[in-house]
């Protein structure tokens, strides 16, 4: 059925069984014969283009969707007279590619704040530029949502989009409050995790862990193990040396078991002085932790940066791939990381094994680093050097930051190039 594909994925035989299925609107759903026209108005299919009220009608219903459980708008179905409203025919749009990148930028520059999450395809019927446009919209952490330019906010009620009332507008605002509060809780949750490995097994004496967590919407895979472009690699990161050469960090470790965890997977890799733990939720959720083993039965043992900064740029890659599955390109993530440290700790750069001249140490604790955020992967080796930054800071100490190439990751992860 059409609801359980990506919209990329969905044809005109699809559509068909909506039809001889008499698929009725409700919730999730609402058929649009043609883009809507005031009476006196030509209409798309009779050579206008998309006037205000047409555009304004259509916009309620991507609203209403975001603002609350979200849904699917498509237009090009004619649906029953009769209640409850089913779909009873295909009625293609004409210049269908047009009307698509004109409802875009609609739903770019006219709804407010952006909503986060909205795939659009056309379905192309015939040969003579017809078809019919899906627009699937996810519910919106960012909610309430409103068109600009009548400054109506919209919610969905069965099978109609209606406007909101105050005090659902100030409920809902309320709404945005308890989101950022969930993305807090699932953080606490993963720390506590974190945290609660067997550290005094095999002498684990320091980890670090970064967690991942949309921010602005829902993301949701129905399976996430062992899915191409979401198994976590130890893929290397690029920086440069003195003269512009790339030189090539990962952590050194090998070794790959995965196993399902409810609503999730788990990756896990070793080697004799460390452990690797990948774990992504079908939520959009990743979590990644590195333990530092001591088996030399002395002190000395060092911390050092290029042991947490592969982890960090594989993470990300990670996110990305899984909000591009979702549809979700804009959507951003918050990054949340830390160190534990169970001894005192040297800490050394990412060039060469040397000690430095002020000795920075981490001494027993955790230290959290700044929240970061998490946009497109153009910014990615800004974001690497955040947390390289916070890496020293926390130690108090002013490391000297690396100039990052991310090139030969993205294309481990199948990311184009940017």
């Amino acid at each position: 059925m059409i609801f359980d594909k990506d919209l990329s994925n969905v044809n005109e035989e699809d559509l068909k069984l909506l039809i001889s299925d008499q698929h009725p609107e409700g919730q999730y759903l609402e058929f649009k014969q043609e883009p809507p026209a005031k009476n006196d108005e030509k209409s798309w299919n009779e050579g206008s283009k998309l006037k205000p009220y047409g555009r304004d009608k259509l916009l309620s219903e991507i609203i209403a969707f975001a603002n609350s459980q979200g849904g699917t708008l498509i237009v090009g179905i004619r649906e029953t007279q009769d209640k409850p409203y089913r779909a009873e025919k295909i009625t293609p749009v004409k210049r269908i590619a047009e009307f698509e990148e004109a409802f875009r930028r609609q739903i770019r520059d006219t709804i407010e704040p952006p909503i986060p999450i909205v795939n659009i395809v056309s379905i192309d019927i015939g040969s003579d530029g017809e078809g019919v446009l899906l627009v699937r919209v996810e519910k919106s952490r960012l909610a309430p949502h409103r068109n600009k330019n009548t400054k109506e906010a919209y919610f969905r009620r069965d099978e109609s989009s209606e406007p909101m009332t105050m005090y659902e507008i100030q409920d809902l605002t309320l709404s945005i409050d308890r989101g950022l509060q969930k993305v807090k809780e699932i953080e606490r949750d993963l720390f506590d995790e974190f945290c609660a490995e067997p550290w005094q097994s095999q002498d684990r004496y320091i980890g670090f862990n970064i967690s991942l967590i949309p921010l602005a919407a829902e993301l949701s895979l129905k399976d996430v193990l062992n899915v191409e472009g979401l198994i976590p690699g130890n893929y290397d990161v690029g920086f440069k040396v003195d003269g512009g050469t790339i030189s090539r960090m990962r952590l050194p470790v090998s070794g790959h078991t995965s196993r399902p965890r409810v609503r999730g997977a788990t990756y896990e890799s070793s080697s004799l002085t460390m452990y690797h733990k990948q774990q992504l939720f079908c939520s959009g959720v990743v979590s990644f932790y590195v333990y530092v083993v001591n088996n030399r039965g002395d002190d000395s043992y060092p911390m050092f940066a290029n042991w947490i900064l592969p982890v960090v740029a594989n993470a990300l890659c990670i996110a990305h791939n899984f909000r591009a599955k979702c549809g979700a390109h804009n959507v951003e993530y918050g990054a949340f990381a830390q160190i534990k440290c169970e001894r005192e700790v040297s800490l050394r750069p990412i060039v060469g094994g040397y000690f430095l001249d002020d000795n920075p140490k981490f001494i027993q604790g955790v230290y959290k680093f700044s929240e970061l955020r998490v946009g497109p992967a153009k910014n990615f080796a800004t974001l690497l050097r955040e947390v390289e930054r916070d890496y020293w800071h926390s130690a108090g100490f002013d490391g000297a930051l690396q100039e990052y190439d991310m090139s030969n990751i993205f294309r481990s992860y199948g990311i184009e190039a940017l």
